[in-house]
């Protein structure tokens, strides 16, 4: 073997064993020290010093580069230590709180005359929302979410890692069987039976090492027996929330088992402000009225469609079937956050004065979720509505608003509470156009409506300004303000 060759090998062998010294060194350092900012840059420091090292042992013959190595070896082992000699305290512990709300799943218009209609979810894996606890521990801590103890909650919910915050955790349902939601026996919509999902007694492992607070949702093996594991998840309807003699046993009772009380109710229920009454308000003061547009910072108007009864007592009722996306709500950027204190029992060898001054002194653990219309659209969610008409005896609204819930990445149904900002008559060669798509684009984003059997549609809720309403290629150019406007589209 010439020189060449063989010193080609020599330096190799040093960059491997170099490199395999300074990775040794990051993985011996895998205790509490290793996770706080000033040990972490401490350990760099060190793999600095043996990769310097072992530089200086380039051109050197082998047994004076094995010597010199020995040496780069100590050197790094003296440094680590010095390391470990740095690091800060080291916890770990349990919390759990009563319940966590995962989802609040709107009821659909119904109807009484037979086809009830439903939403359909497309995509089940972008119902829930994110979890946050940051607002749980001492001001100055920060803050990481981990899923090393990731869990399937149940109920099709699972965690997962957030793809917007390193500090929070998803919790949606995982489900590729998708989820129907049917509507009621009635005409109209009725928001007493939209069902709100709770995981009950939820473990968040924490780890804690210097200033640094690791969390994550974990099962609790040595839970006693009697009462629900953690991930046990359950739904009850806003009725049951509003009149406890009417919820069922069998939801009843994991509530009870979860230490969940009756005057947990109102807080529970105010998740729901479509369902909630405005009483709850002194629990959860944004709440006022069942009008989503009220609360335009978690619900987004995405369109309407008809909801007309038959023009005699004896025709069948039709049932259209409508798309719907998120898709139509994420060019805004809107921020909503949501913040609830829920009773709490902490265990483990942990510090209470981690914890904010509410957990320590009350044992009220704090879930803060929030989302941005802006970001939102990785959660991409969309259903089809089949929507059946009312019977000849409904004599209410003829208009069913559509909107998403940003917070839990659900679709409401509501009533219009205002007029129209559009309206007009899709035609073509004269002849009404019956169950069409027609959109208004202002400022570079769409709105989307569908025509009635009469070919008629009408837009709520658009923001003022220059527009083109359009059916296809053909297009009508109109100005929205602070009154109604009309426009017909006649394609030939």
């Amino acid at each position: 073997m010439n020189k060449l060759k063989m010193q080609i090998i020599k330096l190799s062998i040093i960059a491997f064993v170099g490199l395999s010294l300074g990775n040794s060194l990051l993985a011996q350092q895998q205790d509490c020290s290793a996770s706080s900012p000033e040990s972490a840059a401490c350990i760099q420091k060190c793999v600095s010093i043996v990769n310097n090292c072992i530089d200086a042992t380039k051109g050197e013959d082998k047994k004076t580069a094995a010597t010199m190595y020995a040496r780069c070896q100590a050197a790094g082992s003296n440094c680590k230590n010095g390391c470990s000699n740095q690091a800060q305290r080291k916890e770990e512990g349990w919390v759990t709180p009563k319940y966590y709300v995962l989802s609040v799943v709107y009821a659909p218009p119904g109807s009484a005359g037979g086809t009830t209609g439903s939403v359909n979810y497309a995509s089940s894996d972008a119902t829930g929302t994110s979890m946050s606890v940051s607002d749980s521990f001492e001001t100055g801590a920060s803050i990481a979410a981990s899923v090393d103890y990731g869990v399937v909650v149940g109920a099709g919910y699972a965690t997962s890692s957030s793809t917007e915050n390193t500090s929070t955790i998803e919790a949606r349902m995982q489900s590729s069987e998708g989820l129907s939601v049917p509507g009621q026996n009635a005409d109209g919509i009725d928001h007493s039976r939209d069902k709100i999902y709770l995981w009950l007694n939820p473990r968040i492992n924490v780890k804690v090492c210097g200033n640094r607070i690791e969390w994550s949702p974990a099962v609790d093996p040595s839970r006693p027996s009697h009462l629900p594991e953690p991930g046990m998840t359950t739904f009850v309807y806003a009725s049951e929330l509003k009149d406890p003699t009417t919820m069922h046993p069998s939801r009843r009772q994991p509530l009870i088992s979860a230490g969940i009380t009756e005057a947990d109710y109102p807080a529970i229920l105010a998740h729901d402000p479509l369902a909630a009454p405005s009483s709850i308000g002194r629990y959860f003061p944004l709440i006022s009225t069942n009008d989503p547009s009220a609360h335009p910072h978690r619900y987004a108007y995405l369109t309407n469609f008809d909801y007309q009864p038959p023009d005699k007592p004896d025709d069948k009722l039709d049932t259209q079937h409508y798309g719907v996306s998120n898709k139509d709500a994420t060019s805004s950027t809107t921020t909503y956050t949501d913040s609830t204190s829920v009773a709490c029992v902490i265990g483990g060898g942990i510090s209470l004065g981690l914890f904010s001054a509410a957990v320590t002194a009350e044992k009220q653990w704090t879930w803060t979720n929030s989302t941005t219309y802006a970001t939102s659209a990785s959660h991409e969610q969309s259903a089809t509505v089949d929507l059946t008409q009312p019977s000849y005896a409904w004599r209410g609204q003829t208009k069913v608003l559509v909107w998403w819930d940003t917070l839990y990445s659900t679709f409401a149904f509501s009533f219009p509470t205002a007029g129209p900002s559009l309206s007009g008559v899709l035609t073509k060669a004269g002849s009404p156009q019956a169950f069409k798509p027609v959109v208004v684009n202002i400022s570079g984003r769409n709105y989307h409506a569908w025509t009635n059997a009469k070919g008629e549609y009408t837009f709520f809720y658009l923001p003022y300004g220059k527009a083109k309403v359009q059916y296809g290629s053909v297009s009508q150019k109109v100005t929205i303000s602070n009154k109604p406007s009309q426009k017909n589209i006649n394609v030939r």
